[in-house]
């Protein structure tokens, strides 16, 4: 008797042990958990020329800033080729992926700026609540961005600045709601330059 008390515990203690378990493993990963908590994932693609020290920019229905795009899917390479092929017009083979960075979310209150896209997954809230970013660092030429550039729809020109003064320039020319998030993805951008190929 006392052995079957023992078993039937011992499958409710591993029952837990692995709902707990594949639960953390979901929420682990920081798209998932951003759309378990209502946050829509974004990509902020910052295009980086090394050689003049700058970084490209789009300006997009009036206001500057960086390419942007959501994640559809669980194939993050694919959405950045489609990000880039769409906003910029440029093939994998002008760019080299350099670094991926965490940036955070945005809480946004008005609820229109926020269009229902759904990745599939296990959701807490009904209506999103805000969008979280997910920053793209990639390598570019500028010559062969100037060559080979095609603005997408809804971008009207694009424009690079140093390196320096981009904080600056983001200040000055981009929407105060993202300012935050443009000054976290600015202040990685030394960071991912470490990890440039040789």
């Amino acid at each position: 008797m006392n052995i079957d008390l023992f078993l039937n515990n011992l499958d409710v203690v591993i029952s837990v042990a692995t709902v707990t378990f594949a639960f953390y493993i979901f929420l682990r990963d920081p798209i998932r958990r951003w759309e378990f908590v209502g946050y829509l994932p974004k990509l902020i693609i910052v295009p980086i020329d090394l050689k003049n020290k700058e970084i490209l920019f789009v300006n997009p229905n009036g206001f500057w800033g960086f390419v942007q795009g959501g994640i559809s899917g669980s194939d993050l390479r694919s959405d950045i080729l489609d990000v880039v092929h769409r906003d910029i017009g440029l093939d994998s083979y002008h760019y080299k992926l350099i670094w991926t960075k965490i940036i955070g979310t945005k809480k946004i209150i008005s609820k229109r700026r926020l269009r229902e896209t759904h990745l599939g997954g296990v959701r807490l809230f009904k209506n999103p609540k805000g969008k979280s970013y997910i920053a793209i660092y990639i390598l570019v030429n500028k010559e062969d961005v100037l060559k080979n550039i095609k603005l997408g729809y809804g971008i009207e020109k694009f424009k690079f600045v140093e390196i320096d003064k981009a904080l600056k320039f983001l200040k000055d020319y981009a929407t105060t709601d993202k300012s935050k998030i443009y000054e976290k993805t600015i202040q990685n951008i030394k960071e991912a330059m470490k990890f440039t190929p040789l």
